[in-house]
């Protein structure tokens, strides 16, 4: 406990166990060949996926856009109707008066 309390000297050089610790380490690391190779699988699927999902999103944007229009076109429809409905309710009312 009493060791935490006196700062570390900066000057002082690396011991050989430390030195040797860190080397340990490398040996565990995966070679930068796999690593690049599964890095650029993950990218081909990403890209996969994205393509995918681009191909769904356009079919979805076009069913929306006949959607739209088939709405639009009922809405007309509807004030069709409704204008011909007040042009016979005025008829009606003109033939009983």
């Amino acid at each position: 406990m009493g060791a935490a309390l006196y700062p570390v000297d900066p000057s002082r050089t690396e011991t050989e166990t430390a030195t040797r610790e860190r080397s340990n380490v490398a040996l565990f690391e995966r070679p930068s060949e796999q690593s690049l190779t599964r890095a650029l699988g993950v990218i081909s699927q990403l890209e996969a996926d994205l393509a995918d999902l681009t191909i769904e999103m356009r079919g979805l944007q076009e069913a929306l856009a006949r959607t739209e229009h088939k709405i639009s076109c009922q809405d007309q429809l509807l004030r069709n109707a409704m204008l011909r409905e007040q042009e016979l309710r005025t008829q009606l009312g003109q033939s009983l008066g």
